[in-house]
């Protein structure tokens, strides 16, 4: 039965992914271009441009400093999402029944939806540098609520509030991170560091859960030291955004 559910559960999540992705397959369209093999030269290729626009990003000011900035929240966001079901459950397992925990992360994606919409408003009103300074001192509050629920076996029911605003949460930083990219890059140069913003973004997904295992497995000082390991990244990340502006830049004048 428990299976059953798993196999259930991830069809529903694949119906979704394709009816999410149906607009795009119908009204996106892309001009056709010749078919390349792949062979040593365009690696080459390939990497002498990564290099150029890793290099090229400390021309223009807080670029770095958002990219490290991101880096640190992104691993510590990404790890506590992966990580919340284990946490529940094998923490929390007190507070909540199998089909509770099983509620909980689909109960926080449907508060993103409305987080999404919310920030959507906060960030055209505030800017994207203050939005996304928000949003990370409510990271920082969601993740030292779940480590002090987890730590001092507080009501399992207090972390349902944890998992509504990581849902909230969530969706901010989405919507405040990437328009923060945009006024920190000049136009013609936005698909290159929306590709590092990519890059750094997946070295983190792998970083983040190494450093889970290592807290909770290796040094055994448990999950609820290892969510405020992950509240001091983003503390971290907060003072690395600090110098951060998000004022309009004069491309045309700056970009050579």
């Amino acid at each position: 039965a428990q299976s059953a559910r798993y196999q259930l559960l991830f069809q529903s999540i694949g119906l979704l992914f394709l009816l999410f992705a149906l607009p795009c397959f119908v009204f996106v369209h892309e001009p056709r271009r010749p078919e390349r093999a792949f062979s040593l030269g365009s690696f080459k290729a390939a990497w002498q441009q990564l290099t150029l626009t890793v290099q090229s990003s400390q021309r223009y000011p807080g670029l770095v400093r958002f990219l490290l900035g991101r880096l640190l929240y992104a691993d510590a966001i990404n790890t506590a999402v992966l990580f919340m079901g284990i946490y529940v459950t094998q923490e929390l397992g007190y507070g909540f029944d199998a089909g509770e925990a099983q509620l909980v992360l689909p109960v926080a994606v449907g508060f993103a939806i409305v987080g999404g919409l919310l920030w959507s408003q906060v960030t055209d009103r505030l800017g994207p540098k203050r939005t996304l300074t928000l949003v990370l001192w409510l990271w920082v509050v969601i993740l030292g609520g779940a480590a002090l629920i987890g730590q001092f076996k507080l009501p399992g029911v207090w972390f349902w509030g944890v998992a509504l605003l990581s849902g909230i949460a969530l969706a901010g930083v989405w919507t405040a991170d990437r328009p923060l990219l945009l006024r920190l890059t000049p136009p013609e140069q936005v698909g290159e560091f929306y590709g590092l913003y990519g890059m750094v973004g997946r070295f983190a997904a792998i970083m983040g859960p190494w450093l889970w295992a290592m807290v909770v497995d290796v040094w055994g000082f448990g999950r609820p030291a290892a969510m405020l390991v992950l509240m001091t990244a983003v503390v971290l990340s907060l003072i690395v955004l600090r110098p951060v502006s998000d004022a309009p830049r004069q491309w045309a004048v700056e970009t050579p």
